[in-house]
Order: structure tokens, then sequence, then C-alpha cells
């Protein structure tokens, strides 16, 4: 009898590994992104852009910080405007951190800035959980604005093709993501290619 790799047997197969990629998951990925942005890159003006930068991070270097939040050195970092991208310099991004705090008070607070010399390139009152721990997915506008610039309009960021800036933007908001261990990508992939090979029909 031939055996067919039905629709709900794939859901069925990318919900599990879905679901053992989360739990497995290693990686982190920050990005802030700015809508309608102005600014520019190694100098180069830029205007009603998509711009973002996106940051990668070890999920086990999540460490609590202060007060009531949570930091982390990312390993890496790029830089996309209108959908061409570039990677961060490793030194800038090796003195850096994404960080958070939050209170009913306050609310959800995330910035992004660099220990050396200390200062916030970016720091925003986000729509997102308060006490959230850098680790769990979420996706949230920038909810209080005076601050989300701080010093990325003059200082920032070190980029391999130079200094990215944003002077203004119509919108910005952050998306959080885990990134699934690779092991299970692979398991995943092996799993697909065995369930699809053709089998014989008896004569």
């Amino acid at each position: 009898m031939r055996h067919r790799f039905t629709p709900p047997m794939i859901f069925a197969t990318f919900a599990i590994a879905a679901a053992s990629g989360a739990a497995e998951a290693d990686l982190v990925r920050y990005t802030f992104s700015f809508e309608g942005a102005v600014g520019s890159l190694d100098g180069v003006e830029f205007v009603a852009a998509d711009a973002s930068f996106s940051l990668l991070a070890e999920v086990e270097d999540i460490q609590p910080g202060s007060p009531r939040g949570f930091n982390v050195t990312p390993g890496s970092g790029v830089v996309t405007i209108d959908g061409a991208s570039v990677e961060m310099a490793s030194a800038f991004v090796a003195d850096s951190a994404v960080w958070t705090y939050s209170d009913p008070a306050d609310g959800l607070v995330i910035g992004f800035g660099l220990y050396v010399p200390f200062e916030n390139l970016t720091v925003g009152t986000y729509d997102g959980p308060l006490g959230w721990n850098l680790a769990t997915p979420f996706s949230g506008a920038a909810i209080a604005g005076d601050d989300v610039l701080r010093d990325l309009v003059d200082d920032g960021i070190t980029t391999v093709a130079g200094t990215f800036t944003i002077s203004s933007y119509d919108s910005t908001a952050i998306e959080v993501v885990l990134v699934p261990a690779p092991g299970v990508v692979g398991l995943l992939a092996s799993v697909l290619v065995g369930r699809r090979r053709p089998t014989r029909r008896r004569a």
C-alpha cells in the first residue's frame, strides 16, 4: 500500500519540530525597526526608509540586571536599510548590551547601548509584558518615544561599512524571536526527506 505524506501529517511534524526548537533554542534575535526612517550610513543619507538593526545573543548569556530587569551582550549584529544589510563591527558588538527593566509605573523599558563609554543608543517604553526576561519571544511597538533615539542620532552604530545613524522616524517597534538549535533543523529536514521517498506499487 502506498502511504502519502498528507498536509495534516506535515503540519504535525512542523508543530512538533517548532515546539522542540523553542524548547532547545540556544540563540535569541532582537530586531529594533524604524519605519519612515531618516538617517545615514557612512555619511550617505537616506530618507523615508525601512531601517532596522538586529542583534543575536546566546540565551544562556542573559543575566539579571538592575533593577527588576535583565541584560545580555550579543555575539553579532547587522544593520538593514530597505532590505540591504551590513554587519556591525565586532568590537562594537562586544562592547554593547541589550537591557530591560519594568514596573507598573514605567511599563516595559528596553534599551541598547555601550559599556565604554557608557551610553544608551536607544531607549524606549514598549507595549509588552512586565518582567519580560529577554528570552521569551515577543513583539511590540514603542508607546513612549522621547528617548527612543538617544545617542543613535549623533554617535550611531559602528558597522564594517561606516557609521549608521537615525535622526527621525514615523514609527518604531521591537521583535524578539528564538532561533532553533541547528540540530532541530537538521532533524526536521531528514524527517521530511525520509517520508517523501517514493514507494513502489505492487503489480
